[in-house]
């Protein structure tokens, strides 16, 4: 059930168990009648994105592989990133992060800590916020733009 529930926009436990952790020590185990509209919008937005981190994902596996390999991390990370290629690091240190079979590339179960940890590497201000930024930090041009 985990390993389809996603791919039709469903919740998993996953899914669950990670907005309950989002209560730390103030989380209640139930919900009351008066948080059911509360309880719903999450499941919902947690539905929408899997639809759209399952389409990022497809997308990027140009080789039908099941797997995102650098070079696929790398499109891919980009276009999360308004066009700005991440550097090597970047891609060596999701990978590190997230690759749970420590076999060089990430699948699809992998993808949404591999986004987590991109965005909390750009929370942590380790990612450029603007191209100039980009820029001055040694990030390579936007992807499919020349240098002139």
């Amino acid at each position: 059930m985990d390993e389809v529930t996603p791919l039709l926009g469903g919740v998993t436990e996953e899914d669950i168990d990670q907005v309950m952790r989002l209560g730390g020590n103030m989380v209640k185990l139930d919900i009351a009648l008066e948080e059911i509209p509360t309880a719903l919008d999450a499941i919902l937005a947690i539905k929408r994105d899997n639809f759209r981190i399952y389409d990022l994902f497809k997308r990027h596996d140009t080789d039908k592989t099941g797997k995102l390999y650098p070079c696929h991390l790398r499109t891919l990370l980009a276009e999360i990133n308004e066009g700005v290629a991440p550097t090597q690091e970047d891609i060596d240190l999701v990978i590190k992060l997230c690759d749970k079979s420590r076999d060089g590339h990430i699948v699809e179960n992998e993808i949404k800590a591999t986004l987590s940890a991109w965005y909390l590497r750009a929370e942590l201000g380790k990612l450029p916020g603007t191209h100039e930024e980009a820029a001055a930090m040694g990030y390579a041009p936007r992807l499919g733009s020349e240098e002139k």
